[in-house]
């Protein structure tokens, strides 16, 4: 279903398909949430315009906007837009998107709730408080205005809750993969070993009593300091290098 201009719920009920293709429900227009109820039903609002603005407050079970010519997507100052599975706001490199309040100085909140992921990359965030759910992470981005629990990197804590796989995003607290710049904690926790489906290059590493990461053929680099309370299994001819 796509929706060509501004979709505005003013009353009744509107039941989104269930459906999280990037296709299932697209909003080209601004999506203004005014009163009655928007009943998100295991589904991916798609935001496939330019220059809009959602206002209200929704709670979305997957909210998505991706671009790949730089452009700006406003948020209702005060209003919280709520997401209890997925979130992703993607620009792409030198064609940044902007996230912006209605009110330049003035806080929209953006919560994505404990057990949701996130892909955010190429982003440019003002006025922008996430402090009512999980820390957000701006990956491929520099600039961070006046914003509340989000970051450029991170400490991301292995919580194993959906299988072994270190690739997987809802297997780490922040409901994303660490890389690069972030640090790691393995923490005894879920399904155990911690295991890498590909090469891995963290800035730190430390692996808590009785947690076990399983190298498993691909090569592991720590930038910075490794600690190890726990087991850190070299499976075959991996390299393993830290410091």
């Amino acid at each position: 279903m796509t929706v060509v201009g501004n979709l505005t719920l003013t009353l009744g009920t509107l039941v989104a398909p269930a459906s999280i293709t990037s296709t299932a429900f697209v909003v080209n227009g601004n999506f203004v949430h005014t009163a009655g109820t928007f009943t998100a039903n295991s589904g991916r609002v798609t935001l496939g315009g330019t220059g809009q603005s959602v206002t209200g407050n929704t709670t979305f079970y997957q909210l998505a906007k991706t671009v790949v010519a730089s452009d700006t997507l406003t948020f209702g100052a005060g209003n919280t837009q709520t997401i209890s599975n997925g979130l992703i706001l993607t620009g792409a490199s030198g064609q940044l998107l902007n996230l912006r309040s209605s009110t330049p100085g003035v806080y929209t909140n953006l919560t994505l709730q404990a057990g949701g992921t996130q892909n955010i990359s190429y982003v440019d965030v003002e006025d922008n408080d996430a402090g009512g759910g999980l820390k957000l992470i701006a990956r491929n981005s520099t600039t961070l205005t006046h914003t509340n629990n989000w970051a450029l990197s991170a400490t991301f804590t292995w919580t194993g809750t959906t299988s072994t796989d270190w690739d997987t995003n809802t297997n780490w607290d922040l409901g994303l993969v660490p890389t690069t710049a972030d640090t790691v904690v393995i923490a005894n926790a879920g399904s155990q070993p911690a295991t890498l489906a590909t090469n891995v290059t963290i800035t730190t590493l430390t692996i808590n009593a009785s947690a076990t990461v399983n190298t498993n053929g691909k090569n592991l680099t720590v930038s910075g300091v490794l600690t190890n309370n726990g087991t850190l299994s070299r499976f075959g001819s991996e390299t393993i290098s830290f410091g």
